[in-house]
Formats: structure tokens, sequence, C-alpha cells
């Protein structure tokens, strides 16, 4: 799920919007939310630490103000954060130099070598360097660090007005890791969208009367007239799967109704929740 103006594609308005993002983006690291992906990054960090190979690549994908990026930076050699808001990056910045961890920030050209150069280093020992960069890039071409990446994450930030854009997104990110990496991903799903409407419908507040509409193609056309593709089950199966992507993980991520009415999403209480789509997939 995402917050009504998440139809925002201009760095501009992400970095208007930054100001207030958790109070008002449906975020799955808000409180009360079940979230596995903190514990799914302790497994992977305490695996790489026993791993033969020392040197290792994270990155965090329209990393936004560093929520899941937090979770990895200062305990792998290299962690980036990549998102084309200035803003959203200070944010980010700020928030791991709280947690004392030394970040620099860096244009995508300087980020990318540095994310190939690591890519490409292989020690026989272990490495006390840990190295965080914020990266200001676009999401839409990652050429330069293809099949670089060893453990990436993208959490609801395939924000894409249309299903073209979102999709090379997508396939862009998957390219970037390496056979054997793996891909954490956040989705808004449109079965739940689909599901919010029937309610408000049954409650006599239909979406239509607000001038908001959910097309065939799972793209959503808010009261605004911004425009966000959203996703299905079985397309993200098949999106993993021309991507050369392994599922092994396509689960609900589930969202309290007490969270979302807060953010205005409606308050069915005893109804079953809304969600976004959590998968773990790995390169093959």
């Amino acid at each position: 799920m995402t917050a009504p103006t998440h139809g925002h594609q201009r760095s501009t308005d992400w970095d208007a919007f930054s100001a207030n993002y958790h109070a008002e983006s449906v975020t799955p690291f808000a409180r009360g939310v079940r979230f596995r992906l903190r514990s799914d990054l302790k497994t992977l960090i305490a695996e790489w630490r026993n791993s033969e190979r020392r040197r290792r690549v994270f990155v965090d994908f329209g990393c936004g103000p560093g929520d899941a990026l937090e979770c990895v930076a200062g305990s792998v050699p290299l962690s980036v954060g990549i998102d084309f808001a200035p803003k959203m990056l200070a944010l980010a910045a700020e928030r791991l130099t709280r947690r004392r961890v030394w970040v620099r920030r860096c244009s995508a050209r300087v980020g990318y070598e540095r994310v190939c150069k690591a890519s490409d280093a292989t020690l026989g020992s272990p490495s006390n360097e840990k190295e965080t960069l914020l990266v200001r890039g676009e999401l839409r071409d990652l050429s330069s660090i293809r099949g670089c990446v060893d453990a990436a994450t993208s959490i609801n930030s395939i924000c894409a007005s249309n299903t073209r854009d979102a999709t090379r997104m997508f396939r862009e990110m998957a390219r970037s890791i390496r056979p054997g990496g793996l891909f954490y991903c956040v989705w808004p799903a449109v079965e739940s969208l689909s599901y919010l409407h029937d309610l408000e419908r049954r409650a006599g507040d239909p979406p239509e009367a607000r001038n908001e509409r959910l097309l065939r193609n799972g793209v959503h056309v808010d009261a605004t007239g911004y425009t966000l593709k959203l996703f299905s089950r079985q397309e993200i199966e098949r999106l993993c799967e021309q991507s050369r992507l392994r599922v092994e993980v396509l689960e609900e991520l589930r969202y309290p109704w007490s969270y979302m009415s807060r953010l205005g999403w409606g308050a069915f209480a005893g109804k079953p929740p809304l969600w976004d789509w959590y998968t773990i997939a790995r390169a093959i």
C-alpha cells in the first residue's frame, strides 16, 4: 500500500513529500506492522560472515529515508542506498549518522564505480572495512552495476505511473544482482486495493464518488489524478521468472486497521487487513 500522493515521479515532488514521509506514507516499518525483513537481513549478514567469499555488496534501491538500509549499514563491507530525491537521501544520512554509521554521499557515476570495484574484489581474509554510500541515481538505468550486487532490497520503491516504467525499473534492479544473490522486495498489491474498494462500496462510500479508479492493467488513479502501478501475485511471479529470479517467498505483508485508519485508509475492524506483497527471490 502507499500514500495517496505516492504516485509522484519527480524528485522535487518526493523532496516535498519527505518532510512528512512516515506520517503520510504506509510503510512496513511502522510500529505494529509485522515485517520480517529485519530478521531476514540478520540471517543474511550472519551467512555472509561465515562465507568464504569475504567481499559483499548490498544495495537498497529507492532507499528513501533509510529504513531498510539501516538494517545493514555498518555490518557489511559495502552498503549502498540509491534514490533520486536529494532530501530523501539527506534524511537517510541523518538517520545513519545517528547510529554512528559513517556515510559518504556521491553521484551515480562515483557510487556505481565503487560498487563495481567492490564487486570485483575477492579477498581471502576478512575485511574490517565497512563503507556506506548514498547515491543519487535513477532506478530506470542501472546498467553500470549489472551483475555486481550480492543482495538488494526494494521496499515499495517500484513507484511508476505505468506498467512499462514499472517493469523496466524492476528488471534493471533484478539484473544488478549476481547469480545466487537475493532480492527482498515489497510490492503494492492490486488485490488489496480492489478489496478495499469493495469494502468501501459496501459501506456506502464508493471510490468512484471520489473520482478514484483502479484500471484493468493494475494502475490506480487517485482523486488528484496521480497514477501508480500496482501488482498482482501472478504478475510478480511472471516478472521474476522473466528476470531470471527464483521466488523463494511470496506472502502477504499485512497492515493493521488501527494503523491504516490513522492514515485515512478506512476503519474496517473485524475484516481481514490490507496488505502488500513481500517476496524473496534468488538470482539464477
